[in-house]
């Protein structure tokens, strides 16, 4: 993403403008929601001493981990340190591929599926919202995004199907 590339897609978001505000509030606030919902759910299979609760647990962080690791190894600036833009949430300069928020964000949706196929869908079809907004403010390239979700759905499949 080159900061021409960023400008185009930062003007369909004009200052002060409710899309703008949204789009803000979503890539602050809804990898949050995801992380309380990963813990209400953790929470009621531990209250019904659910089988589950154990592989809920170890495969989103294992995930994690991984990612976390790929991070440090690949050491990628984010794109409004390499172009010099300011992005549209506070956010300090680091490694950004890949992306935790959206592997997180999708190994999450994988667990939660397990325990709920509609309560998964929806957790994917937000998984997919956080990659996206992750994109438009600025923080991430698509790269970043796009092998985080493969990084969350291969860990959540072999945690959660094969294993």
């Amino acid at each position: 993403m080159s900061d021409n590339m960023f400008d185009k897609i930062i003007s369909a978001f004009p200052i002060n403008t409710k899309r703008r505000k949204l789009i803000i509030i979503i890539a602050e606030y809804m990898p949050l929601a995801v992380f309380a919902v990963y813990v209400a759910v953790a929470l009621f299979l531990m209250f019904t001493k659910d089988t589950l609760l154990l592989r809920f647990i170890i495969i989103p962080l294992a995930v994690l981990i991984f990612n976390t690791v790929l991070r440090q190894i690949v050491n990628r600036k984010r794109p409004f340190e390499k172009y010099n833009f300011t992005p549209l949430i506070d956010k300090k300069g680091g490694k950004s591929f890949p992306s935790n928020h959206t592997a997180s964000a999708f190994v999450i949706a994988l667990a939660c599926m397990q325990v709920n196929m509609l309560l998964g869908i929806i957790m994917l079809i937000v998984a997919v919202i956080i990659a996206t907004s992750r994109l438009l403010v600025g923080v991430h390239y698509i790269s970043d995004v796009f092998l985080a979700a493969l990084i969350g759905i291969i860990g959540g499949i072999i945690g959660f199907i094969i294993i």
